[in-house]
């Protein structure tokens, strides 16, 4: 699914799209005015969700419509760069940043970006995002098969909302 990269380049640029879109709709509480029943929302760990979870409950959006990273990954909380293998990711952190950490850098730990803040400290998490949509030519061909594996079922997950 991943092997045509003019669909995988559209893909990454749409779930950056939801991730800010998301962000500006809670901000605004626009979905107090419109409702969000006919989109497809993606859900991080970072905070949020519960909020959604009230939100579907007061038939401000559709919970079918809910899809958390967290199902994708496995794992109780998970962030959408917990979608990437961490050498994956850490070629996106390495290349927005100038730096050279190895995952035998790290601490042990299952979510990537608290792994790199307590190795480096805060860092802005949009960096390798930006890096990933401006340098997608270099940067998706290497992408591990478990990155592109789960990035495929994000989009499986996604589409079934629709």
């Amino acid at each position: 699914m991943l092997e045509d990269f003019e669909n995988a380049r559209a893909a990454f640029d749409g779930i950056i799209e939801m991730k800010h879109e998301l962000r500006r709709v809670f901000q605004r509480h626009h979905f107090r005015e419109r409702g969000l029943k006919n989109h497809a929302v993606l859900v991080e760990s970072d905070g949020g969700s519960e909020k959604l979870v009230e939100l579907a409950k007061a038939g401000f959006l559709k919970s079918k419509r809910l899809v958390t990273v967290a199902e994708v990954t496995g794992s109780a909380r998970a962030d959408i760069e917990d979608l990437f293998e961490v050498d994956d990711y850490l070629a996106l952190y390495n290349q927005a940043f100038g730096k050279a950490l190895r995952s035998a850098d790290l601490p042990a730990g299952e979510r990537i970006v608290d792994r790199i803040r307590e190795k480096e400290g805060e860092f802005d998490t949009g960096r390798p995002a930006d890096t990933l949509l401006r340098l997608r030519d270099k940067l998706l061909p290497p992408l591990r098969p478990g990155t592109r594996s789960r990035f495929e079922e994000l989009f499986r997950r996604i589409n079934k909302t629709l």
